[in-house]
């Protein structure tokens, strides 16, 4: 019949429990057969998660059974067995399974790279030792000379230093030795690789500008990966009005939608940053455009980046000024509405006007002068030039 036969707990909370089984039996994910009438294992358990850490099995032909444990370090203990013969006969056996000699390694995976722009920093754990507290001492001589080493008296310790920067890839070996006082040794022989980080920072595909008008929902994808598949962060720098997430596949979804007085250029700083501590920096425009209503080609016949709208014909540029065919150079602020519109000209005064006011076909109507305070007519003159009305000077002048 299946029964539990013994249990211990070492000193680093480690659980070793042994039993007896007939025919079958469940250990964590792995299924076990008897070979004879009665088989024992033994399994090494986390008392915290009951997760099997090590499996030992004693299998016969016939009756097997593991009667006791004890253990002698963590990484050394003894058992007892009886196993039946074919002639029935039983015998009693003493097992040793681990070191007689107390073996200590590095409890803590030495990093296999960093950046060369990275602090390294690598706290460890070494064990078992003899005695919990001792007196170390590390011999750091095959260590790089930018390394500094120290142990605790626990055996733990730290390597740390910063690498030297270097257009390639350097391979560095760490290689050091941990005495106890009571004659323990223990030698570590690995090695890190210190990257370029110029060479293999995240790179990111992204268009120079994106260009978008106000008012309207728009959305854009930006590809960001790791040729070494590190995962990657991202920490963009957007206006309040935009936003991003995250998708498969390293793309990045940007969007957003810029209100009244948002028109312009703006400029979205991206930085990411890999596990390795490699770090990659872009810029992009994003160009709001001024929405009056309409598409952006209302007008098939009109040169490519002239457009045609309740104000008239115009032309648009990246940086947010426009060229009009009667107000000249002006910096267009539509109302939500998109249906009137403050605007700004070269010289600093400020113009208000709606799609009532103003006679796109004769290129001509009614604006509201803020720096004046009063309203003003204005209409295309002869050649180039455009003129205004002023009602309250009674005269006609340069629109300006």
């Amino acid at each position: 019949t299946d029964r539990v036969s013994a249990f211990e707990l070492n000193n680093d909370r480690n659980l070793f429990l042994s039993g007896t089984f007939a025919h079958s039996i469940k250990l964590g994910n792995e299924t076990l057969n008897a070979l004879g009438d009665t088989d024992s294992y033994l399994v090494s358990l986390n008392p915290d998660t009951l997760e099997i850490q090590d499996t030992f099995l004693l299998q016969g032909l016939y009756k097997d059974q593991i009667d006791a444990i004890q253990i002698i370090r963590s990484n050394y203990l003894l058992y007892g067995s009886t196993i039946e013969s074919s002639l029935g006969e039983v015998s009693l056996n003493i097992g040793i399974l681990g070191y007689a000699e107390n073996r200590p390694s590095l409890l803590t995976p030495v990093p296999e790279k960093i950046s060369s722009n990275t602090f390294f920093n690598f706290e460890f754990k070494t064990g078992p030792w003899l005695v919990d507290q001792n007196n170390f001492t590390i011999d750091s001589d095959l260590l790089p000379s930018w390394v500094y080493a120290e142990v605790n008296t626990d055996g733990s310790g730290i390597l740390s230093g910063q690498p030297p920067f270097k257009s390639q890839d350097v391979s560095y070996d760490l290689g050091f030795t941990i005495k106890s006082e009571s004659g323990e040794i223990l030698t570590v022989s690995e090695s890190l690789v210190v990257k370029d980080s110029s060479q293999f920072s995240p790179l990111i595909k992204l268009e120079k500008e994106y260009s978008f008008y106000q008012f309207e929902d728009f959305e854009f994808t930006i590809h960001a990966y790791d040729r070494n598949n590190d995962p990657l962060l991202i920490n963009p720098t957007l206006p309040s009005w935009m936003n991003f997430s995250a998708s498969d596949s390293g793309l990045w979804e940007f969007y957003g939608s810029a209100g009244v007085g948002e028109t312009g250029s703006h400029v979205i700083e991206i930085m990411i940053v890999d596990t390795s501590g490699l770090q990659s920096n872009a810029k992009t425009l994003i160009n709001i455009k001024p929405n009056l209503g309409g598409g952006s080609s209302s007008n098939d016949a009109l040169p490519n980046g002239w457009d045609e709208q309740w104000i008239g014909t115009y032309a648009i540029s990246n940086n947010g000024w426009c060229y009009h065919t009667v107000w000249h150079w002006v910096w267009l602020q539509p109302s939500n509405n998109m249906s009137d519109l403050w605007f700004l000209t070269e010289v600093g005064n400020w113009y208000w006007t709606n799609s009532e006011n103003w006679d796109a076909e004769n290129q001509s109507g009614y604006l509201y002068s803020a720096t004046k305070k009063s309203w003003i007519y204005c209409r295309k003159d002869v050649g180039e030039q455009t003129i205004s009305y002023d009602y309250t000077e009674k005269v006609w002048e340069k629109f300006k």
